[in-house]
């Protein structure tokens, strides 16, 4: 598996297309990219062609789901929305009003 920016993502491959799924820091709430399509394993060099479509699909998806998750100051964990102030750059977890 690839590194990714949060703790924790998952993977489907289905139909020819490939979907990630990254999740919060803190709750496990979840924001899934939209699906990539894959290469089929045929051809000259299947194997080389169909890795460098799934690196480009993953850090497509990193990419779009950034925009989704906070990364806290104090902690580094990237979270949701909802588990996050944006006034002090915290998690709820790292925040001494909320929720730490």
């Amino acid at each position: 598996m690839e590194k990714a920016f949060t703790q924790r993502y998952s993977e489907d491959r289905s139909q020819g297309h490939l979907q990630f799924t990254f999740y919060c820091g803190l709750c496990g709430g979840k924001y899934t990219a939209p699906a990539a399509e894959m290469p089929g394993k045929r051809g000259l060099f299947p194997g080389r062609s169909w890795k460098k479509a799934y690196r480009a699909a993953f850090d497509a998806a990193q990419e779009d789901a950034r925009e989704h998750f906070n990364r806290c100051v104090s902690c580094k964990q990237w979270v949701c929305d909802q588990d996050f102030n944006p006034d002090f750059g915290l998690c709820m977890a790292c925040d001494p009003g909320k929720g730490g």
